[in-house]
């Protein structure tokens, strides 16, 4: 986690703090952020010149007006005309917005901003897990076709022969199948559990067994389930300015992940956890059958 419905809050929150106003200076305090691919995204080889073009490519973003952010799967485009800022937050990495003089652990980019609005918005991330690219606008497209990014499941509503569609013709459980970022982009671990639990499908079951009311269970359930966290974890994002993750100690807002032993919120039976995958899944084997 973050998966999409943590990271549409974030690029929300980041279109709120940001849209309209002017990039002062963009901090880049650690260097990994950005240098892992920096010579194919900057123009240069990966070689002892890229943190010198890296810096450069930074330092050439101060005075931009942000136009605003967007989403795309579990990335965030923040477009500062010329360049664009993609971030991808991997397991620990977060958006916090922080006025200026106040200081985070693990701080590893901040964006200086005049006008109204907070001082810096901050990239915090323990793990040093999370990427950044700056880019050319008219590279972003190019950059995302590269990550073979399948269709969105969410604002847009689909039915069970879309889902269907979207992931048939894969071998093995479906838990796995809805991670598969070519097929369907933005789903994680967290949301498959949750969602095959709104659905009472078995995690377990093969793709090629599903039938179709379960195709259309699948299809209102991930929906349903994006809406919940947005309402849910997007009050408490808004309350508080930042998100706390359930696998960094913050509360457990979901109704099956993480609650191996305790009653199914449904049934009552106990919930069980098991790894597909490498990837462990959470699951009721009372009404998941």
């Amino acid at each position: 986690m973050p998966e999409l419905p943590e990271v549409e809050i974030m690029t929300r929150a980041m279109d709120r703090w940001t849209r309209g106003r002017r990039l002062l200076r963009m901090e880049l305090r650690d260097p990994k952020l950005i240098a892992g691919e920096a010579g194919a995204l900057v123009g240069a080889t990966v070689d002892a010149t890229v943190d010198a073009t890296v810096d450069a490519t930074v330092d050439a973003t101060a005075g931009a007006t942000v136009r605003g952010a967007r989403r795309r799967a579990k990335y965030v485009l923040l477009d500062l005309g010329a360049r664009c800022l993609v971030l991808h937050f991997r397991m620990t990495g977060k958006l916090v917005a922080l006025a200026e003089g106040e200081e985070r652990p693990a701080t590893r980019l901040c964006l200086h901003l005049d006008g109204e609005g907070p001082a810096r918005v901050c990239v915090v991330d323990p793990r040093r897990l999370g990427q950044a690219w700056l880019l050319p606008t008219d590279g972003v497209d190019a950059f995302l076709a590269a990550r073979t990014l399948g269709p969105e499941p969410w604002p847009e509503h689909h039915d069970g022969p879309w889902w269907a569609g979207a992931l048939g013709g894969l071998r093995g459980p479906i838990k796995p199948a809805l991670l598969r970022q070519d097929r369907v982009a933005g789903l994680g671990n967290i949301c498959a559990s949750e969602c095959l639990w709104r659905a009472g499908i078995d995690p377990a079951t093969p793709v090629a067994a599903l039938l179709p009311a379960q195709w259309e269970a699948l299809a209102a359930a991930v929906p349903a389930f994006i809406d919940h966290v947005l309402a849910t974890e997007g009050a408490q994002h808004e309350q508080e300015g930042e998100l706390s993750y359930v696998n960094q100690g913050g509360p457990n807002p979901f109704s099956v992940y993480g609650r191996a032993g305790e009653p199914c919120p449904r049934c009552g039976a106990p919930l069980e956890r098991m790894v597909q995958a490498g990837r462990a899944s959470f699951w009721c084997p009372g009404c998941q059958g």
